[in-house]
């Protein structure tokens, strides 16, 4: 498809469509099409002023595209979603695109994934950003750590997700992040950039924090890990494919978990972990050293390692099912429930001996208690053991029953 072609497609499908409200070109098949055929038909764009979702991508889309859409974009009013995603947008582009985005009162998110912005155009971009925006996705562009302080000082306090991946953000950059981002940014990814966590970095505040594809120090584990055993800490995703991280630093964040009670998703690479990391991660979502340390287990951790729905292995290293057992029941929402599970699981005999001191004054929230979570065998052999501990107590309780049913029948 060439420049006429293009241009009569696009006139066809904004012609008489003042209502359209959607519309996704994505050039996956690498048509003909470059910066100056755009440029000729994103005009007829501005028929539809009902926009409020574009996505324009793979489009080669440069300076004459983007000073067409320009003039477009303002036109869009409800305009809520925007995609210029691997294109040829540079610097230069970014003051056509930042003049329009300036009139988009309502934009809540921006793709801008995959181009040629650098710190410079960084800094124009965050001046015009609409204060709307709840979703930046920067990825695979030129910015570096210089570039971030602009961000951080321009950027939506409503923006929720932000995605800085493929860029050059060290851990300077990561630094400046933390501590000047909205407090509402929850997620932050930093996949394929120049992070090592070679210093402490506090990632307390994130809910979700994707480090994938960045070669972290040795002491980066331990980075992390400290944060993940502070109880202010509200990760719940943290993502580490492709970050190298061996035997010693998996055995560093299996240990932080144990008292973590909000982290349900740690993923990574697990094709080259060995069964000591399995069993270091196996203790802490259940500690079978006694029936309070099985308690007192991780019963939060839902997703360990490679995760695709309904997938349990990759590069054939499944991961053991003793492990994938205790997953599954950290799924339930009661975590009462999956406490009492795990103990039900792994001590088939409760001992009663630490509750003989209170006789007979506990067994009835014993029994309550087995009866909701226990298997009758279970139940059964439990109470024999306060009967076998106690056996005149028991005799005596039922004599003393006798008795007073014989004096009621007596009186009467």
């Amino acid at each position: 498809m060439e420049s006429p072609e293009a241009k009569y497609l696009f006139d066809a499908l904004t012609r008489d469509m003042n209502r359209l409200e959607g519309l996704s070109i994505d050039n996956m098949n690498s048509l003909v099409v470059d910066d100056g055929v755009m440029a000729e038909c994103i005009p007829s764009l501005s028929a539809c002023t009902c926009m409020r979702k574009l996505n324009l991508s793979n489009l080669d889309l440069c300076t004459n595209s983007c000073s067409a859409l320009s003039a477009v974009i303002p036109q869009m009013a409800a305009l809520l979603e925007l995609d210029l995603s691997q294109n040829s947008i540079d610097d230069d582009c970014i003051e056509f695109i930042a003049r329009a985005l300036a009139k988009c009162g309502y934009l809540q998110k921006l793709d801008l994934g995959f181009n040629r912005i650098s710190d410079d155009g960084l800094d124009v971009l965050v001046q015009r950003l609409p204060r709307s925006v709840r979703n930046l996705h920067l990825n695979s562009n030129r910015i570096g750590d210089d570039g971030l302080d602009a961000l951080v000082r321009g950027l939506p306090t409503n923006v929720r997700d932000l995605s800085l991946c493929n860029n050059r953000i060290g851990d300077d950059g990561l630094d400046t992040l933390v501590r000047g981002l909205p407090t509402n940014v929850r997620a932050l990814s930093l996949s394929y950039n120049q992070v090592t966590l070679g210093r402490q970095l506090s990632l307390l505040r994130f809910k979700e924090v994707r480090f994938s594809g960045n070669t972290l120090s040795p002491g980066g584990p331990q980075v992390i890990a400290d944060s993940l055993a502070d109880p202010k800490c509200r990760l719940e995703t943290l993502a580490l494919y492709g970050t190298s991280i061996g035997d010693e630093g998996m055995e560093i964040l299996a240990s932080s978990l144990r008292s973590n009670r909000r982290l349900t998703r740690m993923l990574f690479d697990h094709s080259h972990i060995t069964e000591r990391v399995w069993n270091a991660f196996s203790s802490i979502l259940c500690d079978t050293a006694s029936i309070n340390a099985t308690y007192g287990s991780n019963h939060t951790l839902e997703k360990l390692g490679y995760y695709v729905e309904n997938v349990t292995q990759f590069d054939n290293a499944p991961r053991p099912p003793y492990v994938n057992t205790m997953l599954d029941l950290n799924s339930g929402e009661d975590k009462s429930r999956v406490a009492a599970n795990k103990i039900l699981q792994t001590h088939r005999h409760l001992s009663m001996r630490p509750l003989f001191d209170k006789q007979f004054d506990l067994l009835p929230y014993v029994v309550a208690w087995l009866d909701r979570f226990a298997e009758s065998d279970l139940k059964l052999s439990s109470i024999f053991e306060f009967a076998r501990a106690m056996p005149m107590v028991i005799v005596e309780g039922v004599a003393g029953k006798k008795k007073a049913i014989k004096r009621r029948r007596s009186s009467s």
